[in-house]
């Protein structure tokens, strides 16, 4: 794995994987695991996290006697490993349903960034 990040790592501009410093639930500050352009990867704060990213925690308790599994859903938590997607252009009113065309010359910008998955 550490090899595949070393060789492409710096040509990957539109995801890239990020170590948890911390989250809210909402939003993550998070550390990219590579170097963008040769440049060191400086820590993301407000990294959106959507309702839809979670992991799952398998929970065991015992009552009376009585064992019982159950899956609990988790955010993403300070050490936990994701998966992070930038937009190539703004979403205008993409998100409403109607065609966006692009607006000028916009390009990935990391802190545009939002988490779509956690190893």
């Amino acid at each position: 794995m550490n090899a595949l990040f070393a060789q492409h790592g710096a040509a990957i501009h539109t995801a890239f994987p990020a170590k948890v410093l911390s989250c809210s639930g909402t939003t993550a500050k998070v550390q990219p695991l590579f170097n963008f352009n040769g440049a060191p990867a400086a820590p993301l704060d407000g990294v959106p996290v959507p309702q839809s990213v979670r992991k799952a925690e398998v929970v065991t308790e015992t009552v009376e006697g009585t064992t019982t599994h159950w899956t609990k859903l988790l955010p993403p938590q300070a050490g936990d490993i994701v998966y992070c997607v930038v937009a190539e252009q703004t979403l205008g009113g993409a998100w409403k349903g109607k065609s966006a065309d692009r607006v000028g010359n916009l390009h990935h910008q990391l802190g545009d960034a939002v988490i779509v998955a956690i190893f």
